[in-house]
């Protein structure tokens, strides 16, 4: 069968494996035992009726237990992620359209629902979210909170403060969700057909959300009503067998309440594995130093000070003593101490004291961790180049050329210009579908609305001889004002650039006022 729920069925299916993915990444590099590639123990086959089998099962447990406590990680992984989120979309991307009311309407919007932290977890989910010889898929969600809905029936009402666009789009939220749960449904000529948000209520409840335009779920089989293209947003419980038990149809412009990002996936299978290595070295460098951290010593041939007491008493006696033995005195150990050793004696064949051995003290120092810290060095650098960001290794290494920092910063801005290809589009849409939502809500015509979105990528600041050539080069007419802005970190070039404009153009600017002597101050 090739149904439309086969194929909603089996994508949520190979997505699976992202629930585990994202624990890891995000920071559970434990997971349960799998973040581990050291050596362990298993568990033979047996019987639990068997007091052996039992015993030996509960030494694995207490094994592989403590394995876990002194597990020590450095997630660097995440550290990959969150320093890309930060250079694509560290400063909330901006949601642009033409006309100025609908702007401020859009601005308001943005802030109201914290849409800075919608790109973020969209952007970090896009970085893991995907295998090697796949795309990395991030799915983000606009939906209408049912706090803000009634319904009777077939009948929903939405509640508004009142019949305008900035009132409706107040009710409505975007979020971004694990692609585990989530996604777009493609045909075979990879043409999105519908979106499928699968979620669980307060009562644990299975829900499964899809929209799609109404003309492609009713070629799949899955809308009755005409074939247009208004978006339906039906909601099914625990299977997609059946009827859906609520079904609702808006006037979006054929947009669906679903956008999934993709990119190649940056958070490779290679990466994982070099994470798990310095995981381990870690691991293994901790338990270096509890072991072999410490100096040891080692005495020969010694005696050392003591007492001969009464076995019965305790007190001091004669060594002669026949009820005596020898307790020594505490050896002490560490800066200002000082102790006194008496070599063993000797005897003669005879059992006669002829002499004292020669006291003989040994050293061992503490184990060097050196092996642990170059493994570690060189793998989280295998990390670093597998994620494009190998300029934050080499910003570290003296002997690296500048033609090597400069290629390590191209390739991390490459990797962050295939992020806001896809940033770009999903602020479109969120634009887009929001304010056509809204539109049809209130019946305000919106189906003409323009949104673009303008990521600003930050990768890295420029250093001085940097800034010096930028400027030369500017000066040569080879470089335009706006391009010598951005590399200079100005967050509003469009600004900056029409303040220039102005004074080249002689617009008077304000004069400070003369000094007409001394002034005091008031409190």
């Amino acid at each position: 069968m090739n149904t439309l729920q086969d194929r909603i069925n089996r994508t949520l299916n190979d997505r699976s494996y992202l629930i585990k993915q994202g624990k890891y990444v995000n920071g559970d590099q434990w997971l349960n035992g799998e973040g581990w590639i050291g050596p362990t123990l298993t568990k033979p086959k047996g019987s639990n009726d068997d007091v052996a089998y039992d015993e030996y099962a509960r030494i694995i447990d207490l094994a592989n237990s403590e394995i876990e406590r002194q597990f020590t990680t450095r997630n660097v992984l995440q550290e990959c992620v969150e320093r890309h989120t930060s250079g694509i979309v560290g400063r909330t991307p901006r949601l642009i359209t033409e006309d100025d009311e609908t702007q401020m309407v859009l601005d308001g919007w943005a802030e109201l629902t914290m849409l800075g932290n919608v790109f973020e977890r969209a952007v970090n989910t896009l970085m893991w979210a995907g295998q090697n010889d796949t795309l990395a898929v991030s799915p983000v969600r606009m939906y209408l909170p049912k706090r803000f809905t009634t319904r009777v029936g077939d009948v929903e009402t939405i509640m508004l403060d009142d019949n305008t666009v900035e009132s409706a789009m107040s009710v409505l939220r975007v979020h971004s969700v694990n692609p585990a749960y989530a996604g777009i449904i493609y045909d075979d000529d990879e043409l999105p057909i519908c979106s499928v948000y699968q979620y669980s209520d307060s009562n644990a409840q299975k829900f499964i959300e899809v929209s799609g335009t109404a003309s492609a779920l009713a070629e799949w089989g899955m809308y009755s009503g005409d074939a247009s293209n208004e978006t339906v947003l039906q909601i099914y419980q625990n299977t997609l067998a059946g009827t859906p038990i609520a079904e609702t149809t808006y006037d979006l412009g054929g947009n669906l309440l679903m956008f999934e990002m993709q990119r190649p996936v940056m958070i490779t299978d290679s990466a994982i594995a070099l994470q798990k290595l310095v995981n381990l070295s870690f691991t293994m460098m901790a338990r270096n130093v509890i072991s072999g951290g410490h100096v040891e010593r080692y005495i020969t041939n010694a005696e050392r000070p003591g007492k001969y007491v009464d076995r019965s008493t305790g007190e001091e006696v004669a060594a002669s003593n026949s009820n005596s033995t020898f307790r020594p005195d505490p050896l002490y150990v560490g800066s200002g101490t000082t102790n006194f050793l008496a070599g063993l004696p000797r005897y003669d064949d005879a059992g006669n004291e002829v002499g004292f051995n020669q006291v003989g003290v040994f050293f061992r120092e503490p184990s060097p961790v050196d092996t642990f810290i170059s493994t570690i060095q060189q793998t989280i650098s295998g990390i670093y180049h597998e994620c494009d960001q190998a300029h934050v290794m080499i910003q570290s290494e003296a002997t690296a050329s500048g033609f090597s920092r400069v290629q390590a910063t191209n390739d991390f801005v490459l990797s962050l210009q295939q992020t806001a290809g896809s940033v770009s589009m999903l602020g479109s849409w969120i634009g887009e579908t929001s304010l056509r939502w809204a539109g049809y809500l209130t019946n305000t015509p919106m189906e003409d609305v323009n949104v673009t979105c303008e990521p600003h990528i930050a990768a890295v600041q420029p250093t001085a001889n940097e800034r010096v050539a930028n400027l030369q080069i500017n000066q040569a007419g080879l470089m335009s004002n706006e391009r010598f802005l951005q590399l200079e970190g100005l967050e509003n070039v469009d600004t900056e650039l029409q303040l220039i404009n102005q004074s080249d153009d002689g617009v008077d600017e304000p004069e400070p006022e003369e000094d007409e002597g001394e002034f005091s101050v008031s409190s």
